[in-house]
């Protein structure tokens, strides 16, 4: 499964390795990975990578599982373009669309990315009980993932939007849980 984030020696060796004899169906998974690690650091190569995937998807005769799951991925990417573009509510359509994608695949972990995509949408756009929720669900998916870096990284979030509304209740919530964390 994919990680939220990748190292960046990583993600030069997966750049480096685009290159490399695969079949068609492999590469696309690579080009597709490649462009879901490059969407915050590399934007316009990340958007190159995902059109072109997208074009390569239209070109196939059947969606396989697969398939389906590299075109949820690209939604998820597609909403991270959108939302670094500040185009709020097409980032919601795309990552909706990507929810539903993953919903019907039951793929726990790219449910909790859709999420967190739109936690980061509702979050620009001001709407906190919107983010709030999406958070909620995004932890909730990555539970029943039982993907641990990615539980840890949204809690975190939760700490964090907890403790710029209220630092006396977020300490009583979080502070056994982070302070344990930073002990080990």
């Amino acid at each position: 499964a994919m990680r939220l984030f990748e190292l960046n020696d990583v993600v030069s060796a997966l750049a480096g390795g685009m290159a490399l004899p695969r079949s068609p169906a492999e590469a696309l998974v690579h080009q597709v990975t490649l462009a879901w690690y490059l969407r915050q650091s590399d934007a316009m190569r990340s958007a190159e990578l995902a059109r072109d995937a997208r074009q390569q998807l239209a070109r196939q005769a059947a969606i396989t599982q697969p398939l389906a799951r590299l075109s949820a991925r690209l939604f998820l990417i597609e909403a991270e373009h959108q939302w670094l573009d500040s185009r709020f509510s097409e980032a919601k359509v795309s990552a909706q669309h990507a929810l539903t994608a993953f919903g019907t695949e039951d793929d726990a972990t790219g449910m909790a990315d859709a999420h967190t995509i739109l936690v980061a949408v509702h979050s620009s756009m001001g709407s906190l009980t919107d983010r709030d929720a999406a958070l909620a669900a995004a932890v909730a998916q990555a539970r029943l993932a039982q993907d641990t870096e990615r539980v840890d990284f949204l809690e975190a979030n939760q700490a964090r939007y907890a403790a710029l509304r209220d630092v006396r209740l977020c300490d009583a919530v979080w502070g056994q849980r982070f302070a344990e964390d930073a002990r080990h």
